[in-house]
């Protein structure tokens, strides 16, 4: 009798862990955002807009896209520049107009139309894609798991 309180308490410890296991594998495959500290992990993808260079030129058309804010020398730089993986997904592009051209505020709206974290950018800085799968050093752009 002295080991019943024991065993119900770790019956209860047991029984929670398992629900809980089983609520976190649910929310992902349903495809809802997961957040970590403060941070959406799926956010920057459910927001991608462009998945390829020609979505990125009708994109720049919108009038209230943040593309217009751009310089025709950046945005033909960028576009020239610009690479997409399988699925759509951003392979490498050259940032540093972005950088130049852009408010903070404006290119986290940017990079999120093309599928990516802005709070991950700086991890991805100073390589470009040279092939599938292999990231270059090269200052003035970003390698993404695209490639």
């Amino acid at each position: 009798m002295k080991r019943a309180p024991y065993l119900l308490l770790l019956l209860t410890i047991l029984v929670f862990t398992i629900s809980c296991t089983n609520s976190i594998a649910e929310d992902i495959s349903n495809n809802e955002s997961i957040v970590i500290g403060g941070m959406d992990l799926n956010g920057a993808r459910k927001a991608q807009k462009i998945f390829s260079i020609n979505d990125f030129k009708v994109f720049s058309f919108e009038k209230t896209s943040v593309v217009n804010k751009l310089s025709e020398e950046v945005k033909e730089d960028f576009i020239n520049n610009l690479m997409f993986g399988d699925g759509g997904m951003l392979a490498t592009a050259k940032y540093v107009g972005i950088e130049k051209e852009l408010s903070k505020e404006d290119q986290e709206i940017f990079w999120a139309v093309l599928g990516v974290e802005y709070l991950l950018l700086p991890d991805h800085k100073g390589y470009r894609c040279e092939s599938p799968n292999n990231c270059k050093i090269s200052s003035e752009y970003i390698c993404m798991s695209g490639c």
